[in-house]
């Protein structure tokens, strides 16, 4: 007769830590590609590099966080992640509603919708601060 065996938290840990790292890493790459081709010229485009470079940044500290932290400092850095990855979506979120509303006519329709969902990210971040 053969006993289940429990998966190894230890193996699990670092399989997160990995694939944050390649989360982070390709997060970069599509950032530098931004930068490095000819749309990095548009301020929009702009914003959305400055977003993942930021989001890069923040899963690598999630992952060292993942490496080295006990289970209650992961769930702490899991849930400041998230957090920091929602104020980003809201900033970029205001950055695209006003950049769109700078430029009038067409795009006036577009960027109202972009505020909306920055007020979702806002509300998301109010209610998991609140708790």
């Amino acid at each position: 007769m053969t006993r289940a065996v429990a998966p190894s938290r230890t193996r699990g840990r670092w399989v997160e830590v990995v694939l944050d790292l390649v989360l982070a890493a390709v997060a970069a790459l599509l950032g530098w590609s931004v930068v490095a081709s000819d749309a990095g010229d548009l301020p929009a485009m702009q914003a959305l590099a400055v977003y993942t470079f930021y989001a890069a940044a923040a899963t690598l500290l999630l992952a060292i966080a993942r490496a080295r932290g006990t289970d209650a400092a992961v769930a702490v850095a899991d849930l400041r992640h998230t957090t920091a990855l929602d104020l980003g979506l809201l900033v970029l979120a205001g950055w695209l509603t006003v950049l769109g509303l700078r430029a009038g006519g067409d795009w006036v329709v577009p960027s109202l919708l972009v505020a909306a969902v920055g007020v979702f990210f806002l509300v998301r971040v109010v209610r998991r601060l609140s708790t």
